[in-house]
């Protein structure tokens, strides 16, 4: 990391709209815990974003992802 201070972590993480409210929040959980280590792994401080909006899945598979957002 060259002598950064601080580290910025864009990231891109959704979940299917039709997700039971546990397992958004698990995965909001594993989130946060990622970032966190993240931190704790590099010795800096982070600042985390997650993109927002919905983005359909073009393949017609499934409805698409929402993306969350978020930010600590």
């Amino acid at each position: 990391l060259k002598g950064a201070q601080i580290l910025i972590y864009p990231t891109a993480i959704g979940w299917f709209d039709k997700d039971e409210k546990e397992e958004k929040q698990r995965q909001l959980g594993a989130w946060l815990g990622v970032q966190k280590g993240h931190a704790i792994a590099n010795g800096l401080y982070t600042i985390a974003v997650n993109r927002v909006g919905f983005e359909e899945d073009k393949s017609g598979v499934e409805e698409g992802i929402r993306f969350w957002g978020n930010s600590f």
